[in-house]
């Protein structure tokens, strides 16, 4: 996984190579920006700021929103569509994940009489099914970018005290029982078998722990490209502090950095409205291991991902 930071000056560079681009179009410049949503409008901001004055003012902005669960466009104001019959268009976004809403802006202005429309974004995830005519960035489907932030953001682990570190074999030596997390199975586990299954099955378990006491812990490994949570527990006596939704967060990070597109667990009936809060969805499997009842939950960790996580695997 890579992070790119895309600063001011960035962006501004990128925005006067893709404006000299555009201009070389001579008849065929795009005289009406259709922006999508906010993010597309800041990055049009950016854009109109490389125009020289005689062509900006030639230049009509009809702006569009989406709606992220149907994928439907629209225009912000209806009357704009006037504007579009007969125009050359430019269709603008701030970065394409899946392309959905792009394609669809595409065939938007198309419905409403577009000439012709070429489309432009800052950043494009290299799993899109939509390509744009230009664009900026490529970058991989596991990758972030961040740009016009008036600061970097550093990663950080909550709470802010205390340490996360790997289980290592002195833990199985000095801590013969583990914390109560408040669920008899997960208290029978010892950190000797935690560290059996890192030493011979090759799990990956990291800890919390306050002043040399462990009071949480993760447990994955990765199979293929889905990495597998066998177990996240935390000490009752600290839960809800933001423990637990750390060690997701880590493992989730991890699994990016191995090109995993999932992330899978068991839930147990008590914990599944957790896991939903961390954007995990229930599957038809269950499994009843006496008084406990287990979901198998899944997380896409691809933004475009839209079929079944299966199949998008299997297809690398």
């Amino acid at each position: 996984m890579h992070t790119y930071y895309l600063g001011a000056e960035e962006v501004k560079q990128y925005a006067k190579d893709f404006i000299v681009r555009l201009e070389k179009l001579d008849d065929n410049f795009p005289s009406v920006w259709c922006p999508i949503g906010q993010s597309g409008e800041n990055i049009t901001v950016r854009l109109g700021e490389c125009l020289s004055k005689g062509i900006s003012e030639k230049v009509s902005l009809v702006p569009l929103s989406s709606n992220k669960n149907t994928g439907e466009i629209y225009l912000e104001d209806e009357a704009d569509a006037v504007i579009l019959k007969g125009a050359s268009v430019l269709i603008i976004d701030s970065a394409v994940h899946s392309g959905k809403s792009m394609y669809h802006a595409v065939q938007k202005v198309e419905k409403l009489g577009a000439s012709q429309v070429a489309s432009y974004s800052l950043v494009v995830k290299r799993g899109s099914f939509f390509i744009p005519n230009f664009f900026s960035l490529l970058m991989g489907d596991n990758d972030r970018a961040y740009f016009l932030l008036d600061s970097i953001p550093n990663n950080r682990m909550t709470p802010s005290f205390g340490t996360f570190r790997k289980l290592s074999k002195d833990d199985a030596k000095q801590n013969p029982s583990m914390f109560d997390s408040g669920l008899p199975s997960m208290n029978k586990t010892s950190w000797a078998d935690l560290w059996y299954e890192c030493v011979s099955k090759l799990s990956s378990v990291y800890v919390y722990e306050q002043k040399s006491k462990i009071h949480g812990f993760v447990s994955f490994k990765v199979n293929n490209r889905s990495l597998v949570i066998d177990a996240l527990a935390v000490d009752k006596g600290i839960q809800k502090n933001g423990v637990a939704g750390s060690l997701m967060r880590w493992a989730e990070t991890c699994a990016r950095l191995n090109d995993c597109c999932e992330v899978s667990l068991w839930a147990i009936k008590e914990r599944i409205d957790f896991y939903r809060r961390k954007g995990f969805e229930s599957t038809p499997q269950e499994l009843i291991l006496g008084d406990e009842e287990y979901t198998l939950m899944r997380r896409a960790i691809l933004y475009n991902v839209e079929n079944d996580v299966n199949d998008f695997c299997s297809a690398y």
